[in-house]
């Protein structure tokens, strides 16, 4: 019982936060909305600053730090269902 409620607090987890990191990216093309930008970059940031400190940008211009931060989360998942 407990397994299964903290594998289902990592499945929402990661969907909320995937959902946030979309978000992120799909804001970084549109314009204005700053207060939402902002919420999203303070929420994200703290998790792909790491990550991208070691996989900088490639080209100065494609972030890869969301990907994997997903798989990673995703695999963080997997670990955790398969143990428990």
């Amino acid at each position: 019982m407990t397994k299964e409620i903290f594998v289902n607090f990592l499945y929402i987890f990661s969907n909320v936060y995937f959902v946030l990191i979309f978000a992120r990216i799909i804001l970084s093309f549109v314009p204005g909305l700053p207060r939402t930008r902002l919420f999203v970059f303070n929420v994200t940031e703290p998790v792909l600053a790491p990550i991208r400190k070691v996989v900088p940008p490639l080209g100065g211009v494609l972030d890869l730090s969301p990907i994997i931060f997903y798989l990673v989360l995703e695999l963080l998942i997997t670990v955790v269902d398969y143990l428990l």
